[in-house]
């Protein structure tokens, strides 16, 4: 189990042990996104114009939260990163700045720094195919208000089933209460469904041995 960038390594652990022939019971992500590709563009659909005003949504409500000052200091870079991509005749998603995903304001400077570099270490990492199950614990907001993705970009990498479990709040309050007894709930179901699965596995291997 892997939240935020704890998720590309958890991953990363259960791709590389799957390639050696170990059993991957269950792997979790939690509001977890696989690293964003700098070619990547944006694809205009009546779905994805959906997704979008869903977005918006969700990010107001995120940085209403947030507090008046912090949300004045958000609102203008973010619209003038989307003026200048629409108005680019090569509008690729930009890379998300990792502000947009952590409220540094709460943390003190040291914790900054740390974040800094696992963020240039996460978006240098390109995930192979994982050939196992994956469960995506994940808050509605997406990290870039122009990613439309609904599996965060996991249903790229992900061979197997891809669930999606949709929590309550956001990306830095899901261990808070009320919202951490709601991921408890689902993360206790997952598992309790990976260890019946894993269970009559092993006992069809054992009634197949002669």
């Amino acid at each position: 189990i892997g939240y935020c960038f704890g998720g590309a390594v958890a991953f990363e652990v259960a791709r590389q042990l799957r390639a050696r022939g170990e059993a991957i019971a269950f792997l979790g992500l939690l509001d977890s996104a696989a690293p964003p590709s700098p070619r990547a563009k944006v694809s205009w659909s009546w779905a994805s114009a959906a997704q979008f005003l869903t977005n918006i949504y969700y990010w107001l409500w995120d940085l209403l939260r947030q507090g008046p000052g912090e949300f004045w200091r958000r609102m203008k870079r973010k619209l003038r990163r989307t003026k200048n991509r629409m108005l680019s005749d090569h509008p690729a998603q930009p890379l998300p700045e990792i502000d947009e995903i952590i409220n540094f304001s709460r943390y003190p400077q040291e914790f900054r720094e740390h974040a800094m570099a696992h963020w240039r270490a996460f978006l240098n990492y390109r995930p192979e195919s994982y050939p196992g199950d994956v469960s995506l614990f994940r808050v509605r907001k997406n990290y870039g208000l122009m990613d439309f993705d609904p599996t965060m970009r996991w249903g790229e990498c992900v061979q197997g089933k891809l669930q999606i479990i949709i929590i309550p709040g956001f990306h830095e309050t899901i261990f808070d209460e009320p919202y951490l007894q709601v991921l408890v709930h689902h993360l206790n179901k997952s598992l309790k469904q990976a260890q019946d699965q894993a269970s009559k596995a092993s006992a069809q291997e054992s009634r197949q041995i002669p």
